[in-house]
């Protein structure tokens, strides 16, 4: 194991978080705020896919409801 320290290249730096990868440990590093979190690339690859999902599935529910609650909208039965 080596004793040198990372050295990690940052990749995006966004108001919500700094990604940053070190081909040191070959780590990414996610770094939001006071929290930091180490992946590996693969990790890290599955989490932004899940992260896609959980997104598209809260747009889907906030549309769903907003159709079908709406006020404007008549319904006729025959």
């Amino acid at each position: 194991m080596s004793s040198t320290p990372c050295q990690p290249e940052t990749i995006l730096s966004a108001s919500t978080c700094d990604i940053q990868y070190c081909s040191d440990c070959g780590m990414i590093h996610l770094i939001m705020g006071a929290m930091s979190l180490r992946l590996s690339t693969g990790h890290f690859q599955e989490l932004a896919k899940d992260l896609g999902k959980g997104t598209a599935l809260l747009k889907a529910r906030r549309n769903s409801a907003f159709n079908f609650h709406n006020q404007n909208v008549t319904t006729l039965h025959s």
